[in-house]
Formats: C-alpha cells, structure tokens, sequence
C-alpha cells in the first residue's frame, strides 16, 4: 500500500476519484440501456415468433392435418431428442441436420 495518496490528499485525488466515478456511472447507464434495448428486441421477436407458431399449428389443426394429440406428441419427442424433456431444442442436435437435408432434398 503506497504512502503517496494520504502524502497529497488533497482537492486533486477527491475530483479524480469523484470523475471515475462519474464516468463509471455514466457507462453502467449506457451499458444498461443498450442491455435494455437488446431486451426489448429479443421480447419481440418472442412475441413475433409465437404469433407465427400458434397461427401454423392451428391452421393445420383446423384443416385436419394433423390432431392437437399429435401435435403434443411430437412437440415431446423433439424435446426428448436432446436427451433432456425441458421444453426446449438444443441447437446442435442431429434432428436440425436431418430435418435440413430433408428440406434440400425437398426443394432439388
């Protein structure tokens, strides 16, 4: 611990320590507000995203594509296909790879 801080304690290190704080706050607050932006985008295109999967799922529910049984039944396998029922997809399943070749197989 150095002597020097307590030798020269005056005004100087008060303002400079009282500007970092300052420009330390200012930083959090901008930091919070783009955390905050990114937030609200992300909420939207939730919403965004939920929109488009009950208008699919009830399409095809109403034009006898498919039963909300069956539905639900797949919905859980998918889940499951990860190893781990938590109502969500990991990314880096194999299930992405096949369902992508089988759309590039679809569409040549």
């Amino acid at each position: 611990m150095s002597l020097f801080p307590y030798l020269f304690d005056n005004e100087l290190f008060q303002r400079r320590d009282i500007e970092r704080l300052r420009s330390s706050d200012a930083y959090q607050r901008i930091r919070m507000r783009s955390v905050e932006r990114k937030r609200a985008d992300l909420e939207r295109d939730i919403a965004g995203l939920t929109l488009y999967c009950r208008t699919a799922v009830s399409l095809m529910i109403e034009r006898g594509l498919i039963t909300r049984e069956e539905f639900v039944e797949h919905m859980h396998a998918i889940d499951l296909s990860d190893g781990v029922e938590d109502g969500r997809v990991d990314d880096d399943s194999d299930e992405d790879a096949q369902f992508d070749e089988g759309r590039r197989a679809e569409t040549d």
